[in-house]
């Protein structure tokens, strides 16, 4: 079971989604779940960027050294193949 909330419509939308209900027997509240449902927007997928702060986030004390001596190597390589 669902959460139970109260709301206020016109009459007009009321009659419609009893109708829909009869039509397609269920009840008027899965009709208005069915249309917030279709009518919501789909969850945003995580970006590139969510995603690389998530794995930073999960890291510990030894990583951050770890990546630390990954990353000066890699400015090491890339200044000795740089013209200046």
């Amino acid at each position: 079971m669902g959460m139970k909330v109260a709301i206020s419509i016109p009459d007009t939308t009321y009659a419609k989604a009893e109708a829909l209900a009869r039509r397609l027997n269920v009840s008027r509240s899965a009709v208005f779940a069915m249309a917030v449902d279709r009518l919501a927007p789909p969850e945003a997928e995580p970006t590139l960027t969510d995603l690389i702060n998530a794995a930073i986030d999960e890291m510990d004390e030894s990583d951050w050294e770890e990546q630390r001596m990954f990353m000066r190597a890699g400015a090491r390589t890339v200044l000795k193949h740089t013209e200046w």
